[in-house]
């Protein structure tokens, strides 16, 4: 008997799978910092200069980020296997970022869009930078 053909993926990527990690938060001298997967994505504080840097795995000039409440285009910056823009904390993508119902999306920069849980550590990081 032929195995059955998957079922299409979602066109809803509320609906998607999520890409596998766990957040982890450290309080660093100049901020904090949270880091997603192995590598795959990280928030970090800097509160000498106010700012957010979010940091994901991959290569391109442009990621959207997709919440449950916006979406955005970011230019980013290239790094060394990873691309980079940095945010001011008061920034409401942040916000969004972490009040997303349960997941975030980033796309355009990576093969395939990373599914990321909204976790209080975005939240952390975002608050360090604004205290």
């Amino acid at each position: 008997m032929p195995v059955p053909a998957p079922p299409p993926a979602s066109s809803d990527w509320r609906d998607w799978a999520l890409t596998p990690g766990d957040w982890r938060y450290t309080a660093t001298s100049g901020g904090s910092v949270a880091r997603f997967g192995t590598g795959i994505a990280s928030l970090t504080c800097d509160r000498g200069s106010g700012t957010v840097t979010l940091t994901v795995q991959g290569s391109g000039t442009r990621a959207i980020v997709r919440t449950s409440s916006t979406a955005r285009t970011l230019a980013m910056a290239p790094g060394a296997g990873s691309v980079s823009v940095r945010l001011p904390a008061r920034d409401g993508l942040l916000d969004a970022m972490g009040f997303s119902r349960g997941r975030f999306v980033i796309e355009g920069v990576t093969p395939r869009p990373l599914v990321i849980p909204a976790w209080p550590e975005i939240l952390r990081v975002t608050e360090d930078c604004r205290a």
